[in-house]
């Protein structure tokens, strides 16, 4: 065997096989991939021209992959170069992100709450709950075998309420416990307004790494408001953050911001104070997706600007403006500010199990991951909205 054959081997035998943990581990392949890519110079053999521009022609002018489009001798390497020059032209690569890709696995049922701002208000219970049990071993493997070479990723349990139908939300728990590739996680949360959660602590208990829960107002009867239909005391949340703490699970609360806050100052304070007084570990601000008047990010810069505050972390991008803050006590508050269909700005970078257990690229089911013809390997933005959002900063600069 000569050493182009031998490196040709190497190559796809470690990229097959690789399982990534963090995007740095891609460092180790890169040797190899700079081999393969000398070898595909003047090769007769069209895998090493094929792989090149699979796996790295985001470092690949637009011109080059034109001119191997109309003068290389193998289709392959022609339709995978053209497949290639249209991304380019309709997607920005993303390179600077947190590097998760997040899995949502949407419980098929109501809520017990009735939250004018939710985007879930407009879904009718379909009859699927059977369906969605017997579908959901299926696509947790074909996302993990997928995305899990590339990107860590993390499984969000939401709903609806996913503890509505207590017997169903067991059932999937129990599932997850048992499913041989659910390890490959780096993380599952699960998103939940606590009704029936105590109900299932013992299940919740080695699966579940991180609970979420909305409460939206620090006051009670404001809470009440919100939820209309359901009235969860302060006394309440109290018992499940403490009953979760029990069993290792650290809890955070979630606000969705869908009016103005004339004294933010005090009202992001006063919900710290409450926050701390529960148990819970973080404050997550998030925007009301309805709403694009509401001055989030205004909210947000004057978190960053206390005194009394750090910023850790700050991410823009297409589908959301996101940044993590801790206090001097170490408590975090959270703002995402986000789109409300992520997948129409930005492609792999979120994906969906619904409520019939099958795997969608979208939460509109409009595309099943079976038929995505991206490559998963990458994070993509459409490319006008990148423009926007560098015009939209160019301006706040001037």
């Amino acid at each position: 065997m000569g050493e182009g054959w031998g490196v040709l081997f190497i190559f796809i035998v470690v990229v097959g096989k690789y399982k990534f943990k963090d995007m740095k581990d891609w460092d180790i392949l890169k040797d190899d991939i700079k081999k393969c890519n000398s070898l595909s110079e003047n090769n007769s053999n069209w895998r090493y021209r094929y792989l090149r521009i699979k796996n790295d022609f985001e470092n690949i002018p637009i011109p080059e992959l034109k001119e191997i489009a109309n003068n290389d001798v193998d289709n392959r390497v022609i339709d995978i170069a053209n497949n290639r020059i249209d991304i380019l032209k309709n997607y920005t690569i993303r390179k600077d992100f947190n590097n998760v890709v997040t899995v949502k696995l949407i419980m098929p049922v109501g809520c017990n709450a009735k939250c004018g701002f939710c985007y879930n208000n407009d879904y009718s219970v379909s009859n699927t709950k059977d369906l969605f049990v017997a579908n959901i071993d299926t696509s947790i493997e074909k996302i993990v075998n997928s995305i899990a070479p590339h990107f860590p990723i993390s499984l969000d349990i939401t709903g609806g309420e996913p503890t509505l139908d207590i017997k169903l939300f067991k059932t999937v728990l129990n599932k997850l416990k048992l499913h041989p590739l659910i390890g490959k996680f780096c993380r599952i949360t699960l998103n939940t307004n606590g009704l029936n959660l105590q109900k299932a602590l013992p299940e919740i208990e080695g699966i579940i790494d991180y609970v979420n829960i909305p409460t939206h107002f620090y006051n009670e009867q404001k809470r009440n408001n919100v939820f209309k239909t359901y009235r969860p005391t302060t006394k309440d949340y109290k018992v499940i953050v403490l009953s979760l703490l029990n069993i290792g699970i650290d809890t955070s609360t979630i606000c969705v911001i869908h009016e103005e806050i004339t004294d933010f100052e005090t009202f992001n304070s006063e919900y710290i104070k409450w926050c701390k007084s529960i148990g819970f570990v973080s404050l997550r601000y998030r925007n009301d997706s309805f709403k694009n008047e509401i001055y989030f990010e205004t909210y947000m810069n004057h978190v960053i600007n206390l005194k009394e505050t750090h910023l850790i972390q700050l991410e823009k991008s297409n589908d959301s403006t996101w940044c993590r803050i801790s206090d001097n006590e170490g408590f975090y508050i959270f703002f995402l500010n986000g789109v409300l269909d992520t997948s129409k700005v930005s492609k792999g970078i979120e994906y969906i199990i619904h409520d019939d257990g099958l795997l969608y690229t979208d939460y509109l089911k409009t595309t099943k991951f079976t038929d995505y013809d991206l490559p998963v390997d990458y994070i993509l933005d459409t490319k006008p909205l990148m423009a926007a959002i560098a015009d939209k900063e160019g301006g706040k600069k001037n």
